[in-house]
């Protein structure tokens, strides 16, 4: 077994979903391009073999156990990507440029803010943050002239 379907395999086991071939072919392809994708660039990946509507379910699915998650760009254009480690937030930053998503780690919501919360049940937050990656930033530099 190849080293990225062992992990699609684990990744589902982890998340109590059952193994079905849509899943699996979501996210090995999630895993192979390893940056975010729309319902569009996927579908269009497994149009042959999985119907638009099937991949809207699988991916609802797969979010729902916390095996990918869903961004919003400045645009309001949604994007799926394999979760990172399932903490109850998550921070990241979406790159304008080349379109990746990358995980801000050191993100820290103050504790009154999360108290302010305790009357709901909360699943999850997810903070997006627009703008450019390091990488790109400094390209932008480069080419400007600027250093």
């Amino acid at each position: 077994m190849s080293e990225g379907k062992e992990k699609v395999e684990l990744l589902l086991q982890h998340s109590g979903l059952r193994r079905t071939q849509q899943r699996i072919d979501i996210l090995s392809l999630l895993m192979e391009r390893q940056k975010p994708m729309t319902i569009t660039d996927l579908w269009k990946q497994l149009h042959k073999r999985i119907d638009r509507v099937t991949v809207y379910r699988t991916l609802n699915k797969l979010i729902s156990g916390e095996v990918v998650c869903r961004l919003l760009d400045q645009h309001g254009t949604t994007f799926y990507k394999l979760a990172d480690e399932p903490p109850l937030y998550r921070a990241h930053l979406f790159c304008s440029a080349c379109k990746r998503s990358i995980p801000i780690d050191s993100f820290v919501i103050s504790s009154n803010y999360l108290e302010a919360l305790d009357q709901y049940e909360i699943h999850e937050v997810d903070i997006s943050i627009q703008g450019k990656c390091e990488s790109c930033k400094k390209r932008s530099a480069h080419a400007s002239g600027q250093n």
